[in-house]
């Protein structure tokens, strides 16, 4: 069974990218560059992981993170950003993140956690 991913990015160049070479390799991709659709997108999909990006427009990631930890404690969230600072970094594991992975990232370091699952 295809595994379910939430991938929220607001670079629609990086998240569409992203998205085709995931289902390329069998994924079920939801997208969103929102905030809070991710939020609305994680509840009503349920989704296997998410890859969620720091900046987006509406919220920060970590917003997004500590909503969807509320929702699901269980949930495998997995930052994926090209902010590095170290505060940005811990915060997002305090608050529940599985990982935060440094941008930019290979599409076959993200399926291989996917795989993982």
């Amino acid at each position: 069974m295809a595994k379910k991913i939430l991938l929220v990015d607001d670079d629609d160049f990086i998240r569409e990218y992203v998205a085709k070479a995931l289902k390329r390799k069998g994924a079920e991709i939801v997208e969103t560059a929102s905030g809070l659709d991710a939020i609305r997108l994680y509840k009503q999909h349920k989704p296997d992981c998410v890859f969620l990006d720091i900046g987006l427009p509406d919220l920060s990631g970590l917003d997004v993170l500590a909503r969807v930890m509320e929702q699901d404690k269980s949930a495998k969230v997995y930052i994926v950003s090209g902010t590095n600072g170290g505060r940005t970094r811990g915060r997002a594991l305090e608050l529940g993140a599985q990982q935060f992975i440094d941008k930019p990232v290979s599409v076959d370091i993200l399926w291989a956690i996917v795989e993982a699952l």
